[in-house]
């Protein structure tokens, strides 16, 4: 006797079935996979992002840039919460729009601290 259809669907779902559980553990535990320090780090980042890009909405004269930090934080804020169950830092294609959004509030922040600057400079030289 042979190997049957129903058999051939068992050993096909198998894999598939140890791949899924050995996925959901390893979303599960990425950061403890790497190390005591690693959980420390990303904290601090968010601490650090939380706080920088707070004080940048209070100090921020122009509207459309408050709104596009907000944005971009509640972005990172959704980016977080989702990592929670899903560890994405660690691939390519998924920690792209991450570091994507950390430069952007950088690149804003440092638009509105050369704006001052400047705005220092010609009150200066009245």
């Amino acid at each position: 006797m042979g190997p049957t259809k129903n058999s051939a669907n068992v050993r096909e779902s198998v894999p598939t079935l140890q791949r899924v559980a050995v996925h959901t553990v390893n979303t599960w535990v990425p950061l403890s996979e790497q190390g005591f320090m690693a959980p420390l780090i990303i904290l601090v980042l968010i601490g650090v992002t939380v706080q920088t890009t707070a004080n940048y909405i209070k100090k921020t004269t122009s509207s459309s840039n408050r709104i596009l930090a907000r944005s971009v934080l509640l972005g990172l804020v959704t980016y977080w919460v989702h990592g929670i169950l899903n560890y994405f830092l660690d691939t390519e294609k998924a920690s792209v729009p991450y570091w994507g959004y950390i430069a952007i509030l950088v690149a804003l922040q440092i638009f509105h601290h050369q704006k001052e600057e400047s705005t220092l400079q010609t009150t200066n030289a009245k």
